[in-house]
C-alpha cells in the first residue's frame, strides 16, 4: 500500500482541496499523500500532473500528472488559467473566502468560475474533473500558492490570469510570501513562491504503510532537463559484482523511511549507519543499498509534527515509484544513472537515481484513508454530497477516531490521503473506485495502459531500462494480468514486446504485512510463501520477468480480516500501545519478537526459486516506520540513532540471503 505516503499524488494522496497522491502521497514522496505538489506525487491515478508518496500505502508517492503543456497552458475561458490536476485547499496551498469554501450545489466550470468572478476577494476556484460538467462541487479560493497545492488529484484548479508572478506562480495579494510561523519547513527550503514546491502526502498499506508526510520537491526547467539528460551516458551504473547477471540484476536489502546519522548532503555517516549501510550494499549487484519513498525523489516528511529529511548517501540508489495511475510528468522524472541530483527539496542528492520505475501504489485493493478513519473510511464522498453530510478524515493518528458514513465514505482529500491509488477515481473509468476491478471494464483498461505506457515512454528516454509492475497489495492475479496486457501477450509465449520501451514490467512488485504478531495465523507466513510461488508462476511462464520486488514488508497492528491490509489499528490480541515500545512482544509465534519475523522471512526468501533454478526475490525492503499505516513500531533504529535488535536481525538476514556461494 501506499506508505501513507505519495497520487496521482505520489500520487500523493490527498485528494485534496475540495471535496492525489502521497503521499502519499503522497504516500508517500505514498504521495502522493500528496506530497508533491510540483513534483511530486503521483497518487491517484487520475490523469493529470502529480506527485506523491505514501507512508505504508500510499502511500506517497508517485505521480499522476498530465502533460506540462495542459499546466503551463491558458484556458479557453478568457482571464483564467487551468491547472488540471492541481487542488488547492487549506493547509495546502489555498486560502478560502472567509465563510463557507464550498459553495452549495453541483456545478459547472463555467457557472464556478461566474461565481468566483462575483466575488470580490475570489482569485481562484477548485471543481472535480472526475464528473460530468455540471456536477461538480464548487471552491472558491482568495488566492493560492502552487507550489503548496496537491498534484494529480481529481480535481482542477483555475486562477485569473492576472495575478500570474514573472516566477510562474501566483500572486499572494496583500501576503507576506514568508513561510507562516505554523509552518514547518526542512532546512534550506525556501518561501512559497520560490522553485521549490511543497506538498503534504502520506501513504501506507498492508501492503504499502503510511506516514504523515510533508513533500517538497523542484520544478525543474527545460534546460535543466536536457542537460541532466545530456549528462547522464557519463553516469550509467555497473553491476558491482562480476559474477552478476547484467540483464536481470538483484537489487538486494532496500530502506525506507528516515535514516538517523546521515549529515546534509549525505557526506558524513555515523559509524552505526554505516555499519548497516555497508551490509545491505554488499547484497545488492550494483554495490548499493535501494532506497524509496512512494515518489520520484527524496523528501521532507511531516511525521506527527516534526519534520523528517530523507537525506541518502553516495552509497544509495534512489529507485523512483509513480505511484498513480495517470500519466507521469517529464520534468519530475531524474535521468535514470544520475548522481548528485535534486532532491525534492531542491538540495543536492548524493545517492545515484536507479534504473528502474515502480509502478502504481496498490491499485488492486480500495484502501482507506490514513488518520483517525483508518480502517473506517473507505471510500471518497460522491460529488452530490454535501460538505456537512461528507465527515472529514485528518491525518494525525493523535487525533481522536473519528467515524466516516454509514457506507463507509469520508472527506479524504482536504486533510488527509487515501493509502493508494485504488482509493480514487481515474479519468477513463466509469466506477468511482475502478482500478480493483480494472479488468471488469475493457475502457478502463484502456486507459490506464494508455497513461502507463506515455509514463513508460518518459522513463526510456530519461535512460530508464527496467519497470515493475503495480505494487501489489494482496492479489498477485492483477501483476500477471498486467504484464499480459502490457508486453501484448497473446499467450506466454507470444507477446509483442518484452522491454520497458513499450510499457512492459519485467520485475513484480508486491507488498505483504502478517497480523497481530501472529505470522502463524491467518495472512501470514502461508500468504507470503504463496505470494513467492506466484511470481515464480508467472516467471516460469513469461521467460522475461526476472523476479519480485518486495518493497513494503512488516507487521500490521490489527487483527487479521480475511488477509484484508485495511484494518482498524490496536483490534488484535497484542496492541501497540499496550507494549512499551509500541512492536511485537516476545509470544509463541515471536520467541525473539521481530526479529524471528524478520529472519524466517529470509528463509522463505532463500528458498524462492523457479523450476529452471532461477532466484525469485530480486529486491527486499523492510517497512522501517513506526506505526504508520496501521503498523506497529518497525524501525530499525532506536531513537537515540543505534541499531536496535530489529535492525541487526535484518542486516544478519540480508547478508545470510546474498552470501556469495563458493563454487
Amino acid at each position: 500500500m501506499s506508505s501513507e505516503h505519495g497520487g496521482e499524488l505520489a500520487e500523493l494522496l490527498g485528494q485534496g482541496n475540495a471535496a492525489e497522491i502521497g503521499s502519499h502521497r503522497v504516500r508517500s514522496c505514498r504521495w502522493w499523500r500528496a506530497f508533491g505538489t510540483w513534483l511530486a506525487v503521483s497518487l491517484l491515478g487520475i490523469g493529470t500532473t502529480a506527485w506523491a508518496v505514501s507512508g505504508r500505502r500510499m502511500h506517497l508517492l508517485a505521480s499522476m500528472f498530465g502533460p506540462h503543456e495542459d499546466i503551463e497552458a491558458f484556458s479557453k475561458h478568457k482571464g483564467w488559467r487551468h491547472h488540471p490536476g492541481l487542488n488547492c485547499f487549506s493547509d495546502h496551498g489555498g486560502v478560502p473566502l472567509s465563510g463557507p469554501a464550498q459553495l452549495p450545489g453541483a456545478w459547472s466550470v463555467e457557472g464556478c468560475l461566474e461565481q468566483c468572478d462575483k466575488a470580490h476577494a475570489c482569485h481562484a476556484a477548485v471543481v472535480s474533473n472526475s464528473v460530468p460538467d455540471g456536477q461538480s462541487p464548487c471552491f472558491l479560493l482568495d488566492h493560492i500558492t502552487e507550489s503548496e497545492c496537491l498534484q494529480g488529484m481529481p480535481y482542477d484548479t483555475w486562477s485569473r490570469k492576472h495575478s500570474e508572478t514573472p516566477e510562474g506562480g501566483l500572486a499572494r495579494r496583500n501576503i507576506d510570501t514568508s513561510p507562516p510561523a505554523s509552518t514547518s519547513r526542512a532546512p534550506g527550503a525556501t518561501t512559497p513562491d520560490s522553485k521549490v514546491a511543497t506538498t503534504n502526502t502520506t501513504t501506507t498499506g498492508g501492503a504499502s504503510k503510511r506516514s504523515h508526510y510533508q513533500v517538497r520537491d523542484v520544478r525543474l526547467s527545460k534546460n535543466e532537463i536536457e542537460e541532466m539528460a545530456a549528462t547522464h551516458a557519463e553516469h550509467k551504473m555497473t553491476a558491482a559484482s562480476e559474477h552478476a547477471d547484467p540483464e536481470s540484476p538483484n537489487w538486494g536489502c532496500g530502506l525506507l523511511g528516515f535514516i538517523p546519522g546521515i549529515s546534509e548532503g549525505g557526506k558524513q555517516v555515523t559509524k552505526e549507519t554505516q555499519q548497516l549501510i555497508d551490509a545491505l550494499k554488499a547484497t545488492s549487484d550494483f554495490g548499493k543499498v535501494s532506497y524509496w519513498n512512494w515518489n520520484f525523489a527524496p523528501q521532507t516528511n511531516n511525521v506527527n509534527g516534526k519534520d523528517e529529511t530523507e537525506v541518502i548517501s553516495s552509497d544509495f540508489l534512489f529507485m523512483p515509484e509513480m505511484w498513480g495511475a495517470g500519466v507521469a510528468e517529464d520534468k519530475y522524472i531524474r535521468p535514470a544513472g544520475q548522481s548528485n541530483f535534486l532532491d525534492s527539496n531542491g538540495q543536492q542528492c548524493a545517492a545515484t537515481m536507479a534504473n528502474i520505475l515502480l509502478g502504481t501504489n496498490e491499485p488492486d485493493i480500495g484502501g482507506s484513508c490514513m488518520g483517525n478513519m483508518f480502517g473506517t473510511c473507505l471510500a471518497p464522498c460522491p460529488a452530490s454530497m454535501t460538505p456537512a453530510e461528507c465527515p472529514a478524515a485528518h491525518l494525525d493518528d493523535r487525533l481522536p477516531r473519528a467515524s466516516p458514513t454509514a457506507s463507509g465514505q469520508c472527506n479524504c482529500w482536504q486533510f488527509s490521503h487515501a493509502t493508494g491509488a485504488g482509493f480514487w477515481p481515474l479519468k477513463g473509468c466509469a466506477a468511482e473506485q475502478p482500478l480493483p476491478k480494472l479488468w471488469d471494464d475493457p475502457a478502463c483498461v484502456g486507459a490506464v495502459m494508455g497513461n502507463w505506457k506515455q509514463t513508460a515512454a518518459i522513463a526510456v528516454a530519461k535512460g530508464y531500462k527496467y519497470l515493475s509492475t503495480p505494487l501489489i497489495a494482496e492479489n498477485m492475479d492483477y501483476a500477471e494480468k498486467f504484464i499480459q496486457k502490457a508486453c501484448g501477450c497473446t499467450t506466454p509465449d507470444s507477446c509483442s514486446c518484452t522491454e520497458a520501451s513499450c510499457g512492459c514490467p519485467v520485475y513484480v512488485g508486491f507488498h505483504f504485512y502478517a497480523y497481530d504478531c501472529q505470522p502463524s495465523g491467518p495472512g501470514g507466513y502461508n500468504t507470503f510463501k504463496s505470494r513467492l510461488q506466484a511470481v515464480a508462476d508467472i516467471m516460469d511462464k513469461y521467460k522475461f520477468v526476472k523476479g519480485a520486488i518486495i518493497n513494503e514488508v512488516g507487521m500490521l497492528n490489527c487483527a487479521s480480516e480475511d488477509q484484508n491490509p485495511i484494518c482498524v489499528p490496536d483490534s488484535g490480541k497484542y496492541p501497540a500501545s499496550k507494549v512499551k515500545d509500541h512492536s511485537c512482544p516476545s509470544n509463541h509465534d515471536l520467541p525473539d519478537g521481530l526479529s524471528t519475523f524478520v529472519k524466517q522471512l529470509f528463509r522463505y526468501v532463500a528458498d524462492a526459486r523457479t523450476k529452471d533454478d532461477r532466484e525469485v526475490v530480486k529486491g527486499f525492503s523492510w517497512f522501517n516506520q513506526d506505526r504508520q499505516g496501521g503498523t506497529y513500531n518497525l524501525r530499525l533504529f532506536d531513537s537515540d540513532g543505534s541499531l536496535n535488535k530489529v535492525g541487526r536481525s535484518y542486516m544478519e538476514a540480508c547478508t545470510e540471503w546474498r552470501r556469495p556461494t563458493t563454487t
